[in-house]
């Protein structure tokens, strides 16, 4: 039978009749390789990785920078940890033809179709999340244009740059230079380290407004 004709009934199942199914058919299996996206899930989800993980082998994808505490409980399940680095240009360019040559997709010309495969390798920046991701979304397409070139993106492959250095270096010499106005009695520069001070305070502010709602 193939998934595709229990799959509706399957995703209406209760999770934990769905856990059943799946450990039951992992049972005296030692040939299954389960790859999930990343360890960054709720406590239950990461509990349903630990059973599985008695049953199969269990691969995922880890920030350096994330050290929260139920990742830290689900890494020794893992035997090994391999570091992924980004994939060079010939090796992207080769991933994307041969995903043009399995998923033929149109393109207005070949002009089109050389400038995406350029853009592919380009704004990937060689993560391999970001290819498939971009690859996802030109397939939903019906033509390429340029248009859908400059659309095209990946959160995988943003880099942002970390102004918390700066900011702190910012508010200790405002802070610092209210003190030393104050004590040269210089009362244009106190002012002018107050008003910053308090500007900092409300620009922080909304910052951490906006990393919350982006979560």
């Amino acid at each position: 039978m193939q998934f595709c004709h229990v799959q509706r009934n399957l995703s209406r199942e209760p999770v934990a009749d769905q856990m059943a199914l799946i450990l039951a058919s992992l049972r005296r299996r030692d040939d299954v390789i389960l790859f999930a996206e990343a360890l960054e899930v709720a406590p239950t989800q990461a509990e349903m990785l630990a059973q599985l993980a008695d049953h199969c082998q269990l691969c995922a994808g880890m920030d350096a920078d994330n050290r929260r505490a139920r990742i830290q409980r689900l890494l020794w399940k893992f035997q090994l940890t391999v570091d992924l680095k980004p994939l060079v240009s010939p090796d992207t360019r080769d991933w994307v033809e041969q995903w043009l040559m399995v998923h033929p997709i149109a393109f207005e010309s070949a002009r089109i179709r050389r400038a995406f495969v350029r853009a592919m390798v380009r704004d990937s920046g060689g993560i391999p999340a970001a290819v498939q991701g971009m690859l996802d979304q030109a397939l939903v397409e019906r033509s390429v244009s340029r248009a859908t070139l400059r659309a095209l993106t990946h959160e995988a492959a943003v880099r942002y740059l970390d102004m918390t250095p700066v900011l702190i270096l910012l508010a200790a010499g405002l802070m610092a230079l209210r003190y030393i106005s104050r004590g040269m009695g210089m009362q244009e520069m106190m002012v002018f380290a107050g008003g910053g001070t308090s500007l900092f305070w409300v620009v922080l502010y909304f910052a951490r407004m906006m990393q919350a709602w982006r979560r």
